[in-house]
């Protein structure tokens, strides 16, 4: 085996591939993870599409190799340039950190003869991870749903698959006491895709608008079922309480969740729901609704979980969220403390990087997932 692939360096030299669709909203785990393993002496290199963001991982303590994607590319000659770069870097281990990065990763370890891994967020990850051309070594899965979801896709061995939650970084939360209006913040955030969930959400505004809470409402988002999502806010008489704001890279959203008081997450999606998390660590208590994914929403000790599309559930919740401010601020603790034990960077990061020594360690046999 070349050189560079040498397992007795100290730490490896790693290569994420990340898609670049998935940018964006993951940033706020994947630079904590990033940071934490710099700082174990680990060198990172991104591998990214050249349509990702501008200054998505400014700061990030990793080189970017940017693929560039054409109706002419021709993959082999592409992925055998790429190869020889991350060669001369001694890139031992590569990390595809979403499945569709899956077969470009896949293909690299097969150029490089070196071992791979797989991070999976969402459900359906198997069907994806399934049609790589070369078994990954290991599997991280960001949950325990994700894990079971995996198991019964066939799509890996049950051993080959670890958990590890996504990390975290805890957004100061100055006080807010001092100088702070008679209202209270409350914030949903969504891509707008589901027009009933969203709905459900300004209907239990709606509900407590005039009442003797003293709201202040924010929607955080964009997608097809924004401007219904706007006209139905007219009707219910928000105009004066609602304020829609535009979807908000991570950091802005990281400083929307600082200023709330209470975070409401509209529905349940696929993936892990990376808004809800990013609220519990800017200090907001959270409301939700019952989700197979996200291990961190737990009813009572890290959320008040309420009935998805179900307005008068809402309203009753957050009614309750509102006077209670006792449990209310209990459940954003509890969060707090949930999050520090099993989302912290720092303990994150020794997770991934013993899972790329397991990997270096073992050299398995790369078998096509057809055999």
């Amino acid at each position: 085996m070349n050189a560079a692939f040498d397992n007795s360096a100290s730490q490896p030299r790693a290569a994420w591939a990340i898609c670049g669709d998935g940018i964006p909203q993951a940033s706020v785990t994947l630079k904590p993870l990033a940071e934490g393993l710099a700082a174990r002496g680990v060198e990172l290199t991104i591998i990214c599409g050249s349509h990702a963001p501008q200054g998505a991982f400014d700061g990030w303590p990793a080189d970017v190799i940017r693929l560039p994607m054409r109706r002419w590319f021709r993959p082999a000659r592409a992925i055998s340039r790429l190869a020889s770069e991350l060669r001369e870097r001694g890139v031992r281990i590569l990390h595809a950190l979403d499945a569709e990065a899956g077969g470009t990763t896949s293909l690299l370890a097969g150029e490089l003869n070196c071992e791979h891994v797989v991070s999976s967020r969402r459900l359906g990850d198997g069907r994806l991870i399934g049609k790589m051309p070369v078994r990954p070594t290991l599997v991280l899965a960001a949950g325990l749903g994700v894990k079971l979801d995996l198991v019964n896709s066939n799509c890996i061995r049950p051993d080959r698959i670890l958990v590890i939650p996504p990390a975290i970084s805890h957004v100061d939360r100055t006080d807010r006491s001092a100088g702070r209006s008679r209202y209270r913040y409350v914030v949903t955030s969504d891509v707008f895709d589901d027009y009933r969930a969203a709905a459900a959400v300004l209907d239990a505004f709606a509900r407590l608008d005039g009442t003797d809470t003293e709201c202040l409402f924010f929607a955080v988002g964009n997608g097809p079922a924004e401007h219904t999502l706007r006209k139905h806010a007219e009707e219910l008489g928000l105009s004066e309480s609602l304020t829609f704001v535009d979807r908000l890279a991570a950091r802005q959203l990281a400083g929307v969740f600082q200023a709330a008081d209470i975070y409401i997450s509209p529905r349940a999606a696929d993936g892990i729901n990376i808004d809800a998390l990013l609220a519990m660590a800017s200090g907001a208590a959270v409301m939700a609704p019952e989700d197979y994914v996200s291990d961190f929403i737990i009813d009572g000790k890290t959320a008040s979980m309420f009935r998805s599309r179900d307005a008068g559930d809402i309203a009753e919740h957050l009614a309750d969220m509102l006077k209670n401010r006792r449990r209310t601020a209990s459940l954003a603790d509890g969060a707090l403390a949930y999050l520090d034990r099993n989302h912290h960077p720092g303990r994150t990061a020794e997770k991934v990087l013993a899972a790329y020594r397991t990997v270096l360690a073992a050299k398995p046999d790369r078998v096509p997932l057809s055999a």
